[in-house]
């Protein structure tokens, strides 16, 4: 929707609240339903009415002005603009013709004297408060086109160099400054040089012939790298259950599970740079498809490894099979795992995740990561920015992000108005500890604050949108001199490196 009109979701819900009170307010002199009026005017649907767009306008003034600006700008605006109007109408004409009658059809109000109007005030008065303890709450959690078209008070990110890659972006792991890898769709690993004041990079190719790198991390003279295995799809991806050769798109997933086996792959890095001495040292981790999957490596401040394994996506709120359940390591789906960098000693650090695509640790040992929004069993998952707690249980694919919950889940510090949430790294801005989050054609910053010993993101104000970014934004990289590496899966072209400035 946001990329069709230009205005943000929250918006719209906000539209379509003032027009339902609009509707009630000029609809007041044709309804038929029984209650008071004056001068042939229904009393109870105007009061509502004109309450509701005098709350809404005196708490949302700066987003009103700004969706009513935004609306102009985009036919596409005025067309969805018009069915959330005709939508209106039919909720409103809904609630007193129709949800009034039944409730005065029971007559539990057959004693009161004013048995049309208290009908009416249980159709309208009840639906208007769900209505405003709902947007306030979305207000408290999502960010608004007003919010997001806001100056950054601490500078501007600006893109200061593209650079165009051999494949798409997966991920890349600095060695040092200028110097690192970056693994590629297509199946190989790049080591990554970038060089001048531009910061220009050069790629030479270093191994090949991998089935689907991901995640990379440097631990000592070694390179450990996410591979997702052999999948039933053609190349290139996605290979998702409607990818497979099967009956439908849940026995597409059912089949992929099955066959899946994901490992890690450890490289010697020689003198030069280059790769050698490939081994397998993990293997038999469980892919659900090419995104919900073996994503992120990390090197952890203790000398460990941390890896993601994404969770079902299709049969994720289906009854499985005792042998999909009994698969090798079945329970590391939806987990966040730590490892020896041999391969030994793993640990499932956090539960019931559903798909976090990158890691990043603080200097203080905190680790951090988005996981991607989709269906559960009870409700909707939003994206969420997550503080990773050894032992925390985050819902999924039982809970969707907000209460009530059959089993308490670890909380997440946000959640984004964003889709495809991927790369992320702490970075520290004017001394404000910082996550850079990035999604497709989004980059967003998320404020951290320390509150009674904890990290938290305390309002909506500390989630900022710092940049549009045509494609999908796999991999976050701090450089010196506040600059950014950004990876970008760019569909329909080419993969890209963008280097991009903040300006204090």
């Amino acid at each position: 929707m946001e990329e069709l009109t230009g205005i943000r979701a929250f918006d719209w819900v906000l539209a379509a609240m003032y027009a339902v009170a609009a509707v009630l307010v000029v609809g007041s002199p044709f309804w038929r339903s029984p209650g008071t009026r004056v001068g042939g005017v229904l009393v109870l649907p105007l009061a509502v009415g004109l309450g509701g767009i005098a709350a809404l306008a005196l708490t949302f003034p700066a987003e009103t002005r700004t969706f009513l600006g935004a609306v102009v700008d985009k036919g596409a605006a005025l067309v969805v603009a018009a069915l959330v109007v005709l939508v209106s109408v039919a909720i409103a004409d809904f609630l007193v013709s129709r949800v009034a009658s039944l409730v005065a059809a029971t007559r539990v109000f057959r004693r009161t004297r004013r048995e049309g109007d208290a009908a009416l005030a249980v159709a309208l008065v009840l639906p208007a408060a769900l209505a405003w303890v709902g947007i306030v709450k979305l207000d408290d959690h999502t960010i608004s086109s007003y919010e997001a078209s806001q100056a950054i008070a601490s500078g501007a990110v600006t893109v200061v160099e593209e650079h165009e890659l051999p494949s798409q972006p997966m991920d890349v792991s600095m060695q040092t400054a200028t110097e690192g890898y970056v693994s590629f769709e297509d199946g190989s690993i790049g080591r990554l040089v970038l060089r001048g004041t531009t910061q220009t990079p050069d790629v030479s190719i270093e191994a090949s012939g991998l089935a689907s790198p991901r995640g990379l991390a440097i631990v000592g003279n070694s390179l450990i790298v996410a591979d997702l295995g052999g999948l039933p799809c053609e190349p290139p991806s996605p290979c998702k259950g409607e990818n497979v050769d099967a009956p439908s798109a849940e026995a597409g997933e059912r089949r992929i599970l099955r066959e899946s086996d994901g490992r890690l792959l450890r490289f010697d890095i020689r003198r030069d740079g280059s790769l050698a001495n490939r081994r397998v040292i993990l293997d038999q981790i469980p892919v659900a498809n090419s995104e919900h999957a073996l994503n992120a490596v990390t090197a952890g401040p203790d000398g460990r490894v941390y890896i993601t394994v994404g969770n079902l996506d299709r049969l994720a709120t289906v009854p499985l099979t005792k042998a999909e359940r009994t698969r090798p390591h079945f329970d590391w789906l939806g987990t966040v795992l730590s490892l020896r960098p041999d391969g030994s000693d793993v640990r499932v650090v956090a539960r019931g995740i559903r798909n976090i695509y990158d890691l990043t640790f603080d200097p203080r040992g905190r680790l951090y990561g988005a996981d991607n929004d989709g269906k559960t069993r009870a409700g909707w998952r939003r994206e969420e920015v997550l503080e990773i707690h050894d032992g925390a249980y985050y819902g999924y694919p039982a809970e969707g992000t907000f209460a009530p919950y059959v089993r308490p889940r670890a909380p997440g510090l946000w959640v984004l108005d964003t889709v495809g949430s991927a790369g992320v790294e702490w970075v520290r801005w004017d001394g404000r500890p910082t996550l850079v989050v990035g999604s497709c054609d989004d980059v967003e910053a998320v404020e951290l604050h320390e509150v009674d010993g904890a990290v938290a993101v305390t309002d909506r104000a500390d989630v900022r949108h710092v940049l549009a970014v045509a494609g999908c934004v796999t991999v976050v990289e701090q450089l010196p001199a506040q600059r950014l590496l950004l990876g970008v899966y760019a569909f329909g072209g080419p993969g890209r490196i963008d280097i991009v400035q903040r300006q204090p």
